[in-house]
């Protein structure tokens, strides 16, 4: 197994982390789609993201001081990075636990390891720290709380299926 991708043994799903070059590369493929629409795409993706990391916030504001900073810088890496970048770096790794998304379960993503999903790179402590900063908080979540998470869950895996409706359809292949 390569070091850009992880296996975890309970649930056989295998998360590959995708790079500049591969980005460029899709981006590319997009040429000629409606700009427009791929824009929606990654501008809906994006906000629900956003509004997961601000509620995560508001939510989980009695942790520790360093965790609070950490959410911050995350939270301001998050505005300033490119939609298309988001989206990218996530659409593989979501599309791969949709059935989990659309069946809410909670089990897989509390018990998950996310030792390889989480890429190598100076953002990584960040990440880590938004997926701590939630679990830890999940339990102290009422259900209308956790139904927050799955709704933007939700609408992050139908952009996921869209653009890739949009891109199977543009290039008249079975292969994203």
């Amino acid at each position: 197994m390569s070091n850009d991708s992880s296996q975890a043994p309970d649930d056989n799903i295998r998360f590959v982390n995708i790079n500049d070059e591969q980005i460029a590369e899709r981006l590319e493929r997009l040429r000629s789609c409606d700009p427009d629409e791929i824009n929606n795409i990654y501008d809906e993706f994006s906000r629900a993201a956003v509004r997961m990391l601000t509620f995560s916030k508001k939510k989980c504001a009695k942790m520790d001081e360093e965790i609070i900073v950490e959410v911050e810088r995350l939270s301001r890496l998050i505005n300033i990075a490119p939609n298309f970048e988001k989206f990218h770096r996530c659409i593989d790794k979501i599309y791969q636990v949709r059935e989990k998304i659309l069946n809410r379960d909670e089990d897989f993503f509390i018990k998950k390891d996310y030792t390889g999903v989480i890429k190598k790179d100076e953002k990584q402590q960040m990440l880590e720290t938004l997926k701590e900063v939630i679990l830890t908080c999940w339990d102290s979540l009422d259900d209308r709380d956790k139904n927050f998470y799955w709704n933007q869950a939700l609408i992050m895996l139908k952009q996921v299926l869209r653009f890739k409706i949009l891109l199977q359809n543009q290039l008249n292949t079975t292969e994203i």
